[in-house]
């Protein structure tokens, strides 16, 4: 489990809403100064990584053939024409035409909606690996592999899905949310307390069934038989065949770390 790449990503995460939140307490100089420690210190770790490289010719040579490429595909140009892309996408999601924005009201705006994609695309990818982790770990199975896509985290996540969640996030905040919350106030408080325990109840009921169904599907294939009306019921009304619909993709994952194969193909040949 890659600790470090999820603590980094989190402590980023929670120091940018820790600084949101706390800028209008710090004051200029303060900021500055920090600006000013925070370059130090990253000047300061570039140097001992330059004395402690091994390759210096090489990176030498990396940077002058991207700014040869960078150079001769007009680079510049083409960050130009994205910025002026995004601000055409930005002034949609403010409903305004892109000349009645400022400069000032352009940056924050694309500034939340980058911070709204980044951290909706690591809180989503951090909760798909630890879903997935956590399955593992309960249950010895695992419902998605994707480690023979590109940048995976030990086939739990990916970029892409990072990115999808990144865009589902924005939707979400944006369209999905607002109309759900207007929705959720015109109901009365009273319904709507016995509306949410209803809701809640049903979900703990529907977890600890699938999580039941989960364990028993693991006694079954290890030739466990039934013995109580409990393991009967999960057996008639859950079995493989069931699972097989509900979690196509399940696949055990073995002591050796291998995986078998998916649930579906595994029912289908029996």
């Amino acid at each position: 489990m890659p600790i470090g790449i999820i603590i980094n990503a989190l402590c980023i995460f929670l120091g940018g809403f820790i600084g949101l939140f706390a800028r209008n307490f710090i004051s200029e100089r303060i900021i500055t100064n920090l600006n000013m420690i925070f370059g130090l210190c990253s000047m300061g770790m570039g140097i001992s990584s330059i004395v402690l490289m091994e390759n210096m010719p090489a990176v030498i040579f990396a940077l002058i053939l991207g700014t040869g490429i960078g150079l001769a595909i007009h680079l510049g140009d083409k960050i130009r024409a994205g910025a002026l892309m995004m601000e055409k996408a930005s002034s949609r999601i403010v409903k305004s035409s892109p000349s009645a924005l400022d400069k000032k009201e352009f940056t924050e705006t694309l500034i939340t909606i980058i911070v709204i994609f980044v951290a909706s695309g690591i809180i989503g990818a951090a909760f798909e690996y630890l879903c997935s982790w956590g399955q593992e770990m309960l249950f010895g199975t695992v419902s998605w592999d994707y480690s023979g896509t590109p940048f995976n985290i030990d086939g739990r996540t990916n970029l892409m899905f990072a990115l999808i969640w990144g865009t589902l996030g924005l939707i979400w905040i944006k369209e999905i949310y607002p109309a759900m919350s207007r929705m959720i106030e015109k109901i009365p408080k009273r319904p709507g307390a016995i509306l949410t325990i209803l809701l809640v109840a049903f979900m703990l009921f529907d977890g600890l069934i699938s999580c039941a169904a989960l364990t028993r599907a693991n006694e079954r294939a290890e030739g466990v038989s039934a013995t109580s009306s409990f393991q009967m019921f999960l057996d008639k009304h859950l079995d493989d065949n069931y699972l097989a619909l509900v979690y196509p993709n399940m696949q055990k994952v073995n002591e050796d770390g291998t995986k078998s194969e998916p649930l579906k193909d595994t029912v289908k040949n029996t």
